[in-house]
């Protein structure tokens, strides 16, 4: 139970959108990245797209942290437009549509207009001015609200562009198909989203290969050519949850996708695996398979132990609510989750979790060392990330949580349960 100052705090239950989830506290200890820094990080990993960052002058300063050069690598521009005082009132239309143009002489491609506070609070149409400069320019142009005070952290700015980029590709080829209707493997790829690794993911890879299907992989150090390819693809499959947007913008373009991103239930991740095999229309996925037998297994062994265990979660890039319902099914409690974004795909795993009887506070985390001091005595008994507060043997360290993002399917899943048992003074069969 929390004490009577949290009480601002909603439980899951009361929670329809990214307003209602509170700051734990006002006092933000380091502090979060705004949604600027990750969406300039990405672009900068995307060879051939350039950024041009809108806002005032702390906001021009502090993008140089991250692109320290206006120049990139393969002949982009990062470039900062600064607002002036008129401009914050008046709003920065004319400027901005100049600095657009000489972008687009001095040889920009594509070009990711990143929208900060400033220009938000004030309403600048910048869709509307990028539909006006689309028949006048050579490069192509997308934007992104990157607005802090829209968002709890940053998580935005990497999804954001995404989403965006792939939205902006206009290709118009057909996917090859043979003379009865099914997919021609020869002639037809496959797009993988998200960072994954593991023997699990290889043998996935290797069948598909086997199957006479390219493949395609997002995850970092690609270009926007490497992006256009996606939309020529039969399937794109989705490793991680802030590569979805990408998935449902192709899936617009005639793309469909599996989400194996929040699957982490033997049965889930059977069903994804089932989609991705009639999709494809792969002749063996079997091998597969053997992974649920061994999960399944190891759920059997330790379910008693995990049965009545209340826990809380502070790692800002576990997909929580995911894995929250995972953990339900197990028996496990979970009473304060930290949520980065509540969007619309949210709504499945929250039913899922109220549906199991349990209804989590959930928070952002500003200040991990005020975690604790939410609750009366008894303290919840496990951490699910760093915390402060906690005996250190209960909590499970962000560097091993961050591991798990390098798996998939029932291998990621047996690898978390392992955590949690050697966590409880168990160990992993």
């Amino acid at each position: 139970m929390i004490k009577e100052e949290f009480a601002f705090i909603n439980r899951l239950s009361d929670i329809n959108n990214n307003a209602g989830v509170k700051f734990l506290s006002r006092a933000a200890a380091p502090g979060s990245h705004c949604p600027l820094h990750m969406a300039l990080g990405t672009i900068k990993a995307i060879k051939g797209v350039s950024s041009l960052v809108v806002g005032m002058a702390e906001c021009g300063y502090y993008s140089r942290f991250v692109a320290a050069s206006p120049y990139g690598g393969s002949g982009e521009l990062h470039y900062v437009y600064e607002l002036d005082s008129s401009e914050v009132v008046f709003g920065c239309r004319e400027g901005l549509k100049e600095a657009l143009f000489s972008m687009d002489r001095e040889g920009a491609k594509v070009i990711t207009v990143i929208i900060t506070c400033v220009p938000a609070l004030i309403g600048e149409d910048t869709a509307s001015l990028i539909d006006e400069l689309k028949p006048l320019m050579a490069a192509k142009i997308v934007f992104i609200d990157a607005a802090h005070f829209k968002r709890n952290g940053y998580q935005y700015g990497y999804f954001g562009i995404i989403e965006q980029l792939i939205g902006i590709l206009n290709n118009t080829e057909t996917k090859a198909e043979s003379q009865d209707g099914f997919i021609n493997p020869s002639t037809a790829s496959v797009n993988l989203f998200g960072a994954a690794g593991g023997k699990e993911f290889e043998l996935l890879k290797e069948i598909i290969l086997e199957n006479g299907y390219e493949i395609n992989e997002y995850s970092g150090g690609f270009s926007f050519d490497d992006l256009c390819r996606s939309e020529k693809a039969v399937l794109s499959i989705i490793f991680n949850r802030k590569m979805l947007k990408a998935g449902k913008a192709l899936e617009n373009k005639g793309v469909p996708y599996v989400n194996m991103a929040d699957r982490y239930s033997a049965v889930d991740i059977e069903e994804g695996y089932k989609k991705i095999r009639q999709l494809l229309n792969l002749m063996d996925y079997s091998r597969l398979r053997k992974g649920k037998e061994y999960l399944l297994k190891f759920q059997q062994e330790i379910q008693k132990k995990f049965e009545g265990i209340t826990y809380i979660a502070t790692y800002p890039e576990l997909d929580i609510l995911p894995v929250a319902g995972y953990l339900c099914s197990l028996g496990m409690i979970p009473e304060l989750l930290h949520v980065e974004e509540f969007e619309e795909d949210s709504f499945l795993h929250k039913e899922n979790i109220i549906a199991m009887g349990h209804n989590p506070y959930i928070t952002y985390i500003t200040d991990r060392s005020k975690v604790i001091q939410t609750f009366f005595d008894p303290i919840p008994e496990l951490s699910l990330g760093s915390c402060t507060g906690l005996k250190q043997n209960s909590w499970i360290p962000d560097s091993s949580l961050a591991s798990l993002s390098s798996l998939c399917g029932f291998e990621r899943s047996r690898e978390l349960l392992s955590m949690i048992l050697k966590t409880e003074g168990g160990e992993a069969k």
